[in-house]
């Protein structure tokens, strides 16, 4: 399917800043009509403001990590757009520490929201598109992270490594259908995810560092142009993405550059 722009009802979610905030002004110029949601509605408004056709760009304010509440969100941003064409399901939480010392309460979150709450999206879309008769697209935005382990970021790899595989064997079962799904890769892309990311008790006390990498606009442009390249898994970054096929092909040469 196609993401052509023009007057299609997108669901953004994570929209609030970083990736998120990026791909909602993209659509935005392209003519989208444009449902933005996330935890914070006063960054919510911020993102709309920043964009196109603001009569067209919608908020919805929700915590994905309330997971129950999933399908009531799921009416709501069919009743906002009157109907539904993409979601693009980009909301997630960071976290940093080591498995040992991260509290269970804390990976639960990470997976409530990285994982089984895109996972009951999907469900819930794709079963909306079969019920109406009309195309669909769930686009997913995972991590390279998913891809290999480091340390201190087990939890995180492993909710975006159970996202990754939940997605391909959707994108399989779904392959004959008119309901697409698709995954991209962000390698470093420059957003404050790691000053937002929880702290192995929860706290979003980790230490800020300077997140290198590809401008969000940039990103959010070749975000686009993948989607409509085709295919199902897409990887967006550089020269960090050839960390993915190294570690495939050379793990232990891998390992021991990245201990450097």
């Amino acid at each position: 399917m196609k993401v052509l722009m023009q007057d299609q009802k997108i669901w953004i979610t994570g929209a609030s800043s970083g990736i998120g905030r990026a791909l909602a002004i993209e659509a935005a110029r392209g003519g989208a009509r444009i449902l933005l949601s996330g935890r914070n509605a006063e960054a919510l408004e911020a993102t709309r403001q920043l964009c196109d056709q603001r009569e067209h760009i919608q908020c919805l304010s929700c915590d994905l990590s309330d997971t129950d509440a999933i399908p009531g969100w799921f009416e709501q941003a069919l009743s906002l757009l009157g109907g539904l064409d993409v979601i693009i399901a980009n909301a997630g939480i960071g976290q940093w520490g080591t498995a040992l010392d991260t509290d269970d309460a804390v990976e639960h979150r990470l997976f409530q929201v990285n994982f089984e709450a895109n996972r009951r999206l999907l469900k819930l879309y794709a079963r909306y598109s079969r019920a109406n008769q009309r195309p669909g697209l769930f686009v997913g935005v995972g991590s390279i992270a998913a891809k290999f382990g480091q340390p201190q970021l087990a939890a995180y790899s492993a909710s975006k490594a159970a996202l990754t595989l939940y997605l391909e064997s959707a994108w399989r079962e779904f392959h004959s259908s008119d309901f697409a799904v698709q995954l991209v890769h962000p390698g470093m892309v420059q957003t404050d995810i790691m000053h937002h990311s929880l702290g192995p008790d929860g706290r979003t006390s980790v230490p800020e560092k300077a997140h290198r990498g590809m401008d969000p606009e940039r990103f959010a442009r070749r975000f686009f142009r993948a989607l409509n390249s085709g295919g199902f898994e897409h990887y967006i970054g550089g020269t960090e993405l050839l960390s993915v096929p190294l570690h495939a092909l050379f793990p232990r040469l891998f390992y021991r550059l990245l201990g450097r």
